[in-house]
């Protein structure tokens, strides 16, 4: 029915899967594949028998479910800025356990959760969560010091975010394959805090 929704369902779904992989340690799932289609290029699927890999899928809806969140937040608001910033960070540790859980496994899935996508896609929630530090500060009217800090860190995470972008052009990776329209987003969030 809608994001909220989805990131209940996402987040009670990965404890479960959390709990079958010790339960079913030991246990053959080949007849139990998990089938995910990648999030940039559906037609690339994988479908593995690992209870990490069911779970770094859901994990990586669950983050997409909560920036989506964020994203709706109004921010013209101190709670909206707070609820947006806090749901940033919660989706940047739903991908960087999605890292994790990559990292640790023995199968390599859809490019989507490739390490370097990954980490870029994490990168950029950092960035939006800084970036609703710096509206709080300047909305609440902190010192030009206060404010010429957080601008500089909104400035590093945003390049950050762009040598990544430009690192998985130069690799065809799957983030370069999204639209022009959101890649400039962090191109001028880039600019504006430079």
């Amino acid at each position: 029915k809608g994001a909220e929704e989805c990131r209940e369902v996402f987040g009670r779904y990965q404890a479960l899967a959390y709990k079958a992989n010790f339960v079913c340690e030991g246990v053959d799932l080949k007849p139990l594949p998990f089938k995910w289609a990648d999030a940039f290029d559906t037609s690339e699927v994988s479908s593995i028998s690992d209870w990490n890999f069911e779970r770094a899928c859901v994990i990586f809806n669950l983050a997409a479910a909560i920036s989506y969140l964020a994203t709706h937040c109004d921010r013209g608001t101190a709670e909206g800025l707070k609820t947006a910033c806090q749901l940033y960070q919660q989706s940047a540790g739903a991908l960087h356990e999605v890292h994790e859980l990559v990292k640790a496994g023995a199968w390599s899935a859809t490019a989507d959760l490739a390490s370097d996508t990954i980490q870029a896609l994490e990168s950029l929630m950092l960035a939006q969560a800084q970036k609703c530090f710096f509206e709080k500060a300047e909305g609440d009217g902190m010192s030009t010091k206060v404010l010429a800090m957080l601008t500089a860190e909104c400035a590093a995470l945003y390049e950050e975010v762009h040598l990544r972008i430009e690192e998985a052009k130069a690799r065809a990776r799957p983030i370069s394959s999204m639209t022009a329209d959101w890649l400039d987003v962090v191109l001028w969030n880039r600019y504006l805090f430079d």
